[in-house]
């Protein structure tokens, strides 16, 4: 907790971003070593079996410190190593939906059972949190997860009002992760935004599987993941966007981003940022990317799937136009959502070089004014933090690659000046005109912005 709590303290000196120091085995900054003084710690609970549960939650602490010191691979191994320790703990799974296995040596966990609400709530709450680091980190990579869905069937967090008072909500009122339509369906008594950031983590969780199964799955026969061999309207080849499983995935986020309740749709309805909304939100237009970028062919007409990337790509946009507009440090919202906002802008390149191709200076201004101001945000944080400094290099790399260098430059007067925001104003969505480059729909293809 020192280590990541430092990170905000202008009087501590920040881990260096390009790595050499660490390397060389130089670097001694506060960070350092209370990161390297957990790591010790932690091999003495392992080695004595002590201590397990706060093991795990140091772990997670662990692996989001050297993500957001763009630290990678330790991030990537510390991710993996924090959610499969959550399995011999049992937190993946809970009674009556863990293993039938009758051997005494087969135990459900290796951790004494919680005395309390209180605790059994917060072990729950920290393996979603888990869950959720490790699928928000292998999100925008094609690394296979560490722990497969099937294997999790464990009840979703409480509201966070009842857990602040160690309510007791039996599980028959309770949501299971493993049920059908659990994504989309929000009881009123069992919904919060802590509730909708996992249940957004499931939906990317869900994409994430289709991406990296879907070639396995169609070569064995899977009748969900066979393309349609009369293909789409217009576009008369077998494409992924027409099998049964991508339709379901494509349904679903819609259906989910269309099931928040009235009072969790605005992320700074009160002139603060409710971080878990905000991520979720900007989550379930993430999903939409992740599932059809890799389909869309940027200027080409009635191409559905340019289309939505390039709705996801500008609500994701909106929601950092709305977190911009109040007093709030956006670095504080954690790593995720700025990764949301790196896809968004690597989107809006693709359709900046179609505009240049098309020589639409109309779209060209509009699209470089939408991809500087994220570009901007960015760079701003990564003042401070190095995973945001990382994120601003390779969007600049993109650009320069796709558009180039000409178009690195930020031109002034892109970020406007922040101010406070009054507890009862709107939210400030910044509206953009419609790209027709090339991008007309087709009827009956209708885009959910």
């Amino acid at each position: 907790m020192c280590a990541v709590g430092s990170m905000y303290t202008a009087t501590t000196t920040h881990t260096p971003s390009d790595g050499n120091s660490i390397v060389d085995g130089l670097s001694d900054t506060f960070a350092e070593m209370q990161i390297r003084a957990a790591k010790n710690a932690l091999s003495a609970s392992l080695r004595a079996t002590a201590n397990l549960f706060e093991s795990l939650q140091a772990h997670v602490i662990i692996a989001l410190w050297y993500w957001y010191n763009a630290r990678w691979s330790e991030a990537c191994v510390s991710f993996a190593v924090s959610l499969r320790h959550a399995v011999p703990c049992g937190l993946n799974v809970c009674p009556p939906f863990d293993s039938i296995t009758t051997s005494s040596m087969a135990r459900s966990s290796i951790i004494p059972p919680a005395t309390n609400v209180m605790e059994d709530e917060m072990r729950r709450n920290t393996f979603w949190i888990a869950y959720m680091t490790e699928r928000h980190f292998t999100a925008i990579n094609s690394f296979a997860t560490f722990l497969d869905d099937e294997d999790v069937s464990q009840m979703l967090p409480v509201r966070g009002d009842q857990f602040d008072k160690g309510i007791l909500v039996p599980p028959r009122d309770r949501q299971w992760s493993h049920e059908h339509h659990v994504i989309e369906v929000q009881p009123e008594d069992q919904v919060d935004s802590f509730i909708l950031h996992v249940k957004a983590t499931m939906l990317l969780s869900k994409v994430k599987f289709f991406n990296c199964r879907y070639k396995s799955k169609r070569h064995r026969g899977d009748p969900d993941y066979q393309p349609d061999p009369d293909g789409l309207p217009g576009h008369p080849r077998a494409d992924v966007t027409t099998t049964r499983a991508f339709k379901e995935l494509d349904n679903l986020i819609i259906t989910y981003r269309e099931s928040f309740p009235s009072h969790l749709r605005d992320p700074v309805a009160r002139g603060t940022i409710d971080g878990s909304l905000l991520t979720a939100l900007s989550s379930a237009h993430f999903a939409t990317i992740m599932l059809h970028e890799g389909h869309a062919l940027v200027g080409q007409p009635a191409c559905v799937s340019s289309c939505k990337i390039l709705a996801a790509a500008r609500a994701i946009l909106n929601l950092l136009h709305s977190a911009y507009s109040t007093s709030h440090n956006l670095a504080t919202l954690g790593v995720f959502p700025m990764v949301c906002w790196f896809v968004a802008c690597r989107v809006l390149i693709r359709f900046l070089r179609a505009a240049l191709d098309a020589k639409s200076e109309e779209h060209i201004n509009v699209l470089r004014t939408e991809v500087d101001f994220i570009r901007g945000v960015i760079a701003d944080i990564g003042e401070n933090f190095p995973h945001a400094q990382q994120y601003g290099k390779m969007l600049n790399d993109y650009l320069s690659q796709m558009c180039g260098k000409e178009f690195l430059q930020v031109r002034p007067a892109i970020l406007p000046s922040r101010q406070s925001r009054s507890p009862e104003g709107p939210s400030t969505i910044v509206e953009e005109p419609q790209l027709d480059f090339g991008l007309e729909m087709e009827p009956n293809h209708s885009v959910m912005v």
